[in-house]
C-alpha cells in the first residue's frame, strides 16, 4: 500500500506553463510515505495522488541542461538506494484529451525500509548520479563477477588513484583494509592472471594453494558471498556519505 498522503501543488496547478507527467508505479507491497517522498523531491518536481495512483510533475521551463527523464531516472535510483523499492516513472501523454500510460511490467523486488524522516533534496552532481546508477545497476545483476565490477566502479569513481597508498594501503601482513581488498577483487576478476605478489598472496590467504599458470581455478576463492557483502559495505559507505 501506497501512503495515501494527498500531495496538492501550487506551482502546477496552471497548465499555461508545459509541465511533463509520469506515473510512478511502485512495487507491490511497498510502502513509502508520500509526503517525506515529495520532502526530498526538487523543487521543480510535484507529487499528487489521484485516486491512488500517484503522479509526478515536472515544470520544463525549470530544467536546465538534463532531460526530464535523466532526472527522475536519478531520484528514483537515489529512493531505491535508500528503500530497496523499485519505483517506475512512465511518461503519461494525452491523445484528444485522454490519457495514455505506457504499461507498467511487475518488479520482483521487495522493499525493507522506509525513507528516512530527515529525507531531504538531493545536492547532485555527475559522479554521485553516476553511483547511484551503479548501485542498481548492480542490484539487478545475478553474476557475480559483473555485480562485483559495478559495485567497485562506485569506489573508483569515489577514489580514482588507485595507487593512493593512503587509500589503498599496499602492505600485506596477514592484515588488510577493506578498500584494499576490494580493490584486490577487482584486479584478481579483471586480469587473466593475477598479477604481482600482492595480489598473489591475497589468493592464498584465502585459501588457494595452485599455482597461476592460468589452469587452476583462483576465481572460486575470490567470487564468494563475502566478498559481494564486502563490496556492497564499501560502496555503500560512499553513497551514504553522499546523501
Amino acid at each position: 500500500m501506497i501512503g495515501n498522503i494527498s500531495i496538492e501543488s501550487n506551482l502546477f496547478r496552471s497548465r499555461a506553463k508545459v509541465v511533463k507527467e509520469f506515473k510512478l508505479t511502485f512495487e507491490e507491497g511497498s510502502s513509502i510515505n508520500l509526503g517525506l517522498l515529495q520532502q526530498g523531491m526538487p523543487s521543480n518536481i510535484s507529487l499528487e495522488n489521484r485516486d491512488g495512483d500517484v503522479y509526478a510533475f515536472f515544470q520544463e521551463d525549470t530544467i536546465e541542461g538534463e532531460s526530464v527523464s535523466v532526472l527522475i531516472r536519478r531520484e528514483l535510483d537515489r529512493i531505491f538506494f535508500i528503500t530497496n523499492v523499485r519505483i517506475k516513472a512512465e511518461a503519461v501523454n494525452y491523445s484528444n484529451g485522454v490519457r495514455i500510460v505506457r504499461r507498467c511490467h511487475e518488479s520482483p523486488w521487495k522493499y525493507t525500509d522506509e525513507l528516512p524522516i530527515n529525507f531531504r533534496r538531493q545536492n547532485w552532481s555527475s559522479k554521485i548520479e553516476s553511483q547511484f546508477k551503479l548501485w542498481s545497476l548492480a542490484a539487478d545483476v545475478a553474476q557475480t563477477q559483473m555485480k562485483l565490477l559495478l559495485l567497485f566502479q562506485i569506489i573508483e569513481l569515489e577514489h580514482p588513484d588507485l595507487g593512493d597508498s593512503e587509500i589503498f594501503p599496499h602492505s600485506f601482513d596477514g592484515k588488510i583494509t577493506p578498500l584494499t581488498e576490494c580493490k584486490y577483487i577487482r584486479n584478481v576478476i579483471s586480469h587473466a592472471v593475477p598479477k604481482g605478489n600482492r595480489i598473489r598472496a591475497y589468493c592464498k590467504s584465502l585459501g588457494y594453494a595452485g599455482d597461476f599458470d592460468g589452469k587452476n581455478d583462483w576465481l572460486g576463492h575470490v567470487l564468494t558471498g563475502r566478498s559481494i557483502t564486502l563490496m556492497e559495505s564499501e560502496a555503500r559507505k560512499i553513497l551514504e556519505k553522499a546523501l
